[in-house]
């Protein structure tokens, strides 16, 4: 949900910063609103399909099984690839879903 009054609070503020240039006022504030509001937009529609992502994760996972979650678990630590940080997340992500699932 988007806050209106952050919004307009942010177009007002912007648009004071250009005060001295040669646009009315009127022309600042509708700049600076279409500028915000596009902001605000484009986070909201992040937050969303991070969202929809989460969920869509968590079904996936849902439907792993432990067996699954061992294995590449295994395969990740015995392989010979380099552990860079995208690996080490996802070692880390699958040992605490082990230890959630044997609780």
């Amino acid at each position: 949900m988007i806050d209106r009054r952050a919004v307009m609070q942010a177009a007002w503020t912007i648009a004071r910063r250009f005060a001295g240039n040669r646009e009315t006022w009127g022309q600042r504030l509708s700049r600076a609103l279409k500028s915000v509001w596009w902001d605000a937009k484009e986070k909201a529609r992040q937050a969303a399909e991070a969202i929809r992502a989460a969920a869509a994760h968590a079904e996936a996972m849902a439907r792993t099984t432990v067996a699954e979650l061992r294995a590449e678990l295994d395969w990740l630590e015995n392989s010979d690839a380099r552990l860079g940080w995208q690996r080490q997340e996802r070692i880390s992500f699958l040992r605490r879903e082990l230890d959630r699932r044997a609780a």
